[in-house]
């Protein structure tokens, strides 16, 4: 769990945000009894993220790449800023009710945001990314965007926190004071839609109404005072986070619904156990132990990926005192210098019986060579692998590549191999990068198809790799001449879906992201 924890702490790290900024401003949005406008606020950043999805399709290339990487959160934040200034701007005093007003926002945005990418180049698969979000799947641009949004809405609600408690929590009070209601209302439907529009491009909209819920009617449910309601209530969104992370890691289950799911049932026990004093106490307790546990998750994510960066030691040798051989030595040669990477001899010797005449002195080999070097024997692993005609020899090699790809530094020494001036052993090296969750193995694969230089069998390698992440050969005959529309259609695919594809490393899969 650590390791896939450590894989993805950049997103972990965006749930922790989300969920305390979320958190607190729901409790504003439940005290004020406007939480429908919250969820219409995020409805409408979906259909901001829809737009910039129909755009993008009648958009040129040049321009469609820009919509994909910059278009959703640029829609997602100018809709719902637009939606606050709508719905917070009037008292409601018209033939139209502010509430229903909300409803009508609400509605509206979302029959707009399926009909748009139904119609938009960006599948049904978009949509579903958007309501039901997957925080796993988010860029690094969109985690920066969020971090600089949350830090705004921070400093907002540092700024202006007393009024808004007045404003929220009593405003005759606040009316009485001189405080300007209006203005104070419409600022924190700012703050709040800043907040929401980032978070939902990250998180999608499900994660994002979870957190402006569950945990204030927790707060609520467990506080004395409006100061520990807001407490228990970070303490729950905190929790559920670690907790949903956990539990979708060991369980194969989407995140943002787990902890969605996490917090209905904190919410739940609190209305159950709420009334009873000391069981109220006890659950407190539990929360902030629970929310304590994730804040120490993320610090032990960074440095098990900080780790597992950093190059492994040298192993030392394994030659017994005696002189007998070292494990892993499958001939009868002299096995001296086992282990050690810095002993040149026995580095040039498996190299060369690696094409060795005898197949059985070949498969020692190539375990000796990884022995000796690490991950860094993947690429001659890969040149022998590829020119091997024993099928017992090339399943021990791809039997040792894979144990060398779970390395560290492989992805490091693939990316090297992509360089190969062997198609073949590029292409393999290829698959092993889009195995490991690497975009350049993807890139490297449509350049392979796109050169005519490249033998077919080897096309028929690549094609068969692009088929298992895109679900289609586009049309592509390795054996055929070359086909213009097929590979216009590699090319389609490759700007306007291939751009958004982010790996999964709890499914193991490659996943198109909003």
């Amino acid at each position: 769990m650590i390791d896939v924890l450590a894989a993805n702490a950049g997103s972990f790290a965006a749930t922790l945000g989300i969920a305390l900024v979320c958190s607190y401003l729901g409790l504003f949005t439940v005290l004020r009894r406007i939480v429908f406008t919250g969820v219409a606020l995020a409805q409408l950043a979906a259909l901001g993220v829809s737009s910039a999805f129909f755009l993008g399709g009648l958009a040129g290339p040049e321009a469609r790449e820009l919509v994909v990487h910059h278009g959703g959160t640029a829609g997602s934040l100018g809709a719902s800023i637009l939606g606050a200034l709508t719905l917070g701007g009037r008292d409601g005093k018209g033939r139209i009710a502010a509430d229903a007003r909300v409803g009508l926002a609400y509605a509206a945005a979302g029959a707009l945001a399926v009909l748009l990418v139904w119609r938009s180049p960006a599948d049904l698969a978009e949509l579903q990314n958007i309501l039901a979000g997957e925080v796993l799947l988010a860029r690094s641009g969109e985690l920066a965007s969020l971090w600089a949004g949350l830090a705004f809405v921070v400093a907002v609600h540092a700024r202006y926190r007393r009024e808004f408690w007045l404003v929220s929590y009593d405003p005759e009070f606040a009316q009485a004071l001189g405080l300007p209601e209006r203005r104070l209302q419409v600022l924190f439907l700012l703050s709040l839609a800043v907040a929401v529009a980032l978070a939902l491009k990250a998180a999608g909209l499900l994660l994002v109404f979870a957190f402006l819920v569950f945990p204030p009617a927790t707060g609520l449910l467990l506080g004395c005072t409006l100061h520990q309601a807001a407490l228990v209530g970070a303490a729950a969104a905190l929790g559920a986070s670690g907790a949903g992370w956990l539990l979708a890691i060991g369980n194969d289950l989407p995140v943002a619904p787990t902890v969605a799911a996490v917090l209905f049932v904190f919410t739940a026990a609190a209305w159950v156990l709420g009334r009873v004093r000391p069981l109220a106490g006890a659950l407190r307790f539990g929360l902030y132990v629970l929310a304590l546990g994730a804040l120490a998750l993320l610090p032990l994510a960074w440095a098990s990926r900080r780790q597992a960066r950093e190059p492994a030691p040298t192993p030392p040798p394994t030659a017994a005192q005696d002189g007998s051989e070292a494990p892993g030595v499958e001939d009868g040669h002299d096995a001296h210098g086992a282990g050690s990477e810095h002993d040149a001899s026995a580095l040039r010797e498996a190299l060369d019986r690696l094409h060795h005449a005898d197949s059985e002195e070949r498969a020692a080999a190539a375990r000796r060579l990884a022995d000796l070097q690490g991950s860094e024997a993947l690429g001659p692993l890969l040149e022998s692998y590829v020119g091997e005609e024993d099928p017992k020899v090339c399943a021990r090699c791809e039997e040792i590549i894979e144990g060398l790809l779970a390395h560290p530094e492989a992805a490091v020494v693939l990316d090297r191999v992509l360089h190969a001036p062997d198609a073949d052993v590029r292409v393999h090296a290829a698959l092993a990068l889009v195995a490991l969750g690497r975009r350049a193995g993807l890139q490297a694969l449509v350049e392979a198809l796109r050169d005519p230089a490249v033998p077919p069998f080897v096309k028929a390698e690549a094609i068969e790799g692009l088929r298992e992440v895109a679900g289609t050969d586009f049309g592509l005959d390795p054996l055929g001449d070359e086909d213009p529309e097929a590979l216009q259609r590699l090319d389609r695919w490759w700007t306007e879906i291939g751009s958004r594809l982010r790996w999964d490393p709890a499914a193991r899969a490659w996943r198109s992201s909003r």
